[in-house]
């Protein structure tokens, strides 16, 4: 048996990140700030653990939680809880996440309203 873990994680404080944010647009700074900034360490022990644990996604934070599960619709899903959290969280997990999507919506029309003046 083989099995497969897609793990997408989130900004991680690496010297490759950190080079990212020179020149990076102000924008994309502000929504990826949304997501909040983890640790290598961190991001390798979620991602090891979900592996062993044959998750077939690996997210960290909030952020990774939610986006994952309200996209879970056709992706295998191998654990009862798993399948339970997706089946009775998916309808609060959308209204989360549209507050997220207007979150972003806000900084884009603020960085368009700030250019414009």
């Amino acid at each position: 048996n083989i099995r497969v873990t897609v793990s997408f994680p989130p900004d991680t404080d690496t010297p490759g990140f950190a080079n990212e944010q020179h020149g990076k647009p102000k924008i994309t700074e502000l929504i990826s700030d949304e997501g909040g900034l983890f640790t290598p360490e961190q991001v390798a022990e979620k991602s090891l653990k979900d592996c062993l644990n044959n998750q077939f996604i690996s997210t960290i934070g909030m952020n990774g939680f939610v986006v994952t599960t309200l996209c879970s619709g056709m992706m295998p899903c191998y654990s009862w809880s798993q399948r339970l959290i997706q089946i009775l969280l998916m309808s609060p997990l959308r209204a989360i996440g549209l507050h997220f999507l207007y979150s972003c919506e806000k900084i884009v029309r603020k960085n368009y309203r700030e250019k414009c003046e």
